[in-house]
């Protein structure tokens, strides 16, 4: 008896929570003694009925046609959000413990990270390989932060001196009119130097250079001789004997010799980078300018020698701005490099006949005795222009080629002070370079 009573009290608490009265009708409502609608239940409420899903031998018959599956409700959308927003959170605030989601325990995998492949090097229609020094920098590479390397050039170069020559010596006939005259041989024949050049590449815009060139050592000479049969005779402006002496019937002849150095500190800073590369050069330029002449006139007369020497020195410094143009096709480089400069010079110009031997006092024919020098200060000038191309034979070696265009307004010249100082000196210089360069 007694257990019978427990057992009711515990069918009446399953009958009242709902979970007993849901299960002999699977799932469909009670329907109330009251009213023909039917009361919902906890079981019915919290989960929707499910149609019931066919035997696969029910549509074995009809074409194999699987049956349409239903979409889920509202609830389960519904549902699916929460634990999508939640894992979302979790996900953006992964020391959170509101937002972290509950896991069923996984077994960490360990994914190497992909290396997404190197983009191409985009140079304007340009195509670099492996010839190129540095790939991922200069001024049509890659825009990288440094590009630290070092660039030598050294080249062989053959310049050619051009100036106005002044007249030294003359012939002139019985009636006054001349003959012939004795200049210094302009242009000057080629001569070998050196033009060394080492960079610094900073980064892709930035580089230091250093540049030298010159140790020319020119040199002419030339004779002026009268007719034999004394037709004419020789006179000169820059001696004292023909004027005396009212012409000579000896010769006169003279030698001339000149160097020149140029040294050079730029910094390049480049400005465009597409197809052609643009910069901007400024920096600062020493020029030196020497040179020696000599005039000498022989009277067979009196077996006096008449002998003028001229020196002219110039040391010439100054700032100096400019434009490089770069463009580059696989192993093929082109450089233009155009500069001025304005120079501050300081020459020296020296003349003197000391070692004639018809000097005062004593001397037949009477020549006055020079032995002058003065030093100046003046403005001066430098235009230049370098073009150059190069083909890289390895990463390292390239072989180049190039002329040099070298402009020097405003010089004293020891050729144009014979017949008292002054300074109206302009050489140009010309000629091709071939070398190799090395880049680290």
């Amino acid at each position: 008896m007694q257990r019978c009573k427990h057992l009711s009290l515990v069918l009446v608490a399953l009958f009242c929570s709902g979970t007993l009265a849901a299960e002999p009708y699977r799932g469909q409502p009670i329907r109330s003694r009251r009213s023909a609608k039917p009361v919902p239940t906890r079981a019915t409420a919290a989960r929707p009925a499910m149609p019931p899903i066919p035997a696969p031998d029910d549509y074995a018959d009809e074409g194999d046609q699987q049956p349409a599956i239903s979409e889920p409700s509202a609830g389960d959308r519904f549902i699916k959000s929460c634990l999508d927003a939640e894992a979302t959170a979790a996900q953006r605030q992964p020391n959170s413990r509101r937002s972290r989601p509950t896991y069923y325990p996984t077994t960490p995998v360990a994914y190497e990270e992909e290396t997404p492949p190197a983009t191409p090097l985009e140079t304007s229609g340009d195509v670099r390989d492996e010839y190129d020094p540095c790939p991922d920098c200069g001024p049509q590479g890659i825009r990288c932060g440094d590009c630290d390397r070092w660039v030598v050039q050294a080249d062989a170069m053959w310049l050619q001196a051009t100036f106005h020559s002044s007249t030294l010596a003359y012939t002139q006939d019985g009636t006054g009119a001349q003959v012939d005259s004795l200049r210094v041989n302009s242009p000057l024949s080629y001569q070998p130097s050196v033009r060394i050049r080492i960079a610094r590449q900073i980064n892709y815009r930035t580089t230091i250079e250093g540049i030298f060139y010159g140790a020319q050592q020119w040199s002419a000479s030339g004779v002026l001789t009268p007719d034999p049969g004394g037709a004419n005779s020789v006179f000169s402006r820059s001696l004292q004997t023909p004027g005396i002496l009212g012409g000579l019937s000896g010769p006169a002849s003279y030698n001339y010799g000149a160097n020149f150095y140029n040294a050079e500190l730029n910094q390049r800073v480049a400005i465009h980078d597409r197809l052609w590369t643009v910069s901007i050069l400024s920096g600062v330029r020493y020029v030196q300018w020497n040179d020696r002449a000599n005039l000498t006139a022989v009277d067979p007369v009196f077996g006096g020698v008449e002998s003028v020497n001229a020196r002219a020195y110039n040391y010439s410094i100054g700032p100096q701005l400019g434009l490089g143009f770069f463009r580059q096709w696989s192993r093929v480089r082109f450089n233009a490099d155009f500069k001025g400069a304005m120079l501050f010079d300081w020459y020296t110009l020296q003349l003197s006949n000391t070692n004639s031997t018809g000097l005062q006092p004593g001397g037949i024919p009477a020549i006055r005795p020079i032995n002058a020098h003065t030093r100046q200060s003046a403005v001066s000038g430098a235009v230049d222009l370098f073009a150059n191309a190069t083909y890289q034979v390895t990463s390292n070696i390239a072989v180049r080629g190039g002329y040099q265009l070298l402009y020097l307004p405003g010089m004293a010249m020891s050729q144009e002070q014979f017949g008292g100082f002054t300074r109206h000196g302009s050489p140009f210089l010309h000629g091709p370079a071939i070398g190799l360069e090395w880049q680290r």
